[in-house]
C-alpha cells in the first residue's frame, strides 16, 4: 500500500541524478511488512551520466514514521 506518487517522485529525483531519501514499506518473505528509510545515490560515469544506484537502509524514527504513514494514507486515498 505504497502510493504510486511516492515511487514516481523517487524515480524522478534519482533519474535526474540527484540523491533521494524517503520511507518505504517492504514485504518480508514471511508475508509481513516492515518500514525502512532508504537513501539512494545515483552512481555516475566520468561524463556525469547515471550508470547505477547505491542504496542504503536504516530503521525509521517511530514518531516520524507515524506522520509518514498518515501522509501515505492521504496520498493513497487521492489515487483511488
Amino acid at each position: 500500500d505504497m502510493p504510486k506518487a511516492a515511487f514516481e517522485g523517487m524515480w524522478k529525483v534519482i533519474k535526474e541524478g540527484k540523491p533521494w531519501e524517503g520511507y518505504v514499506k517492504n514485504l518480508r518473505k514471511d508475508g509481513k511488512y516492515y518500514w525502512v528509510v532508504v537513501n539512494i545515490v545515483p552512481k555516475k560515469d566520468e561524463a556525469g551520466n547515471v550508470i547505477g544506484y547505491i542504496a542504503s537502509r536504516k530503521m525509521p524514527d517511530r514518531n516520524h514514521l507515524n506522520n509518514v504513514i498518515n501522509q501515505y494514507k492521504e496520498m493513497l486515498a487521492k489515487e483511488k
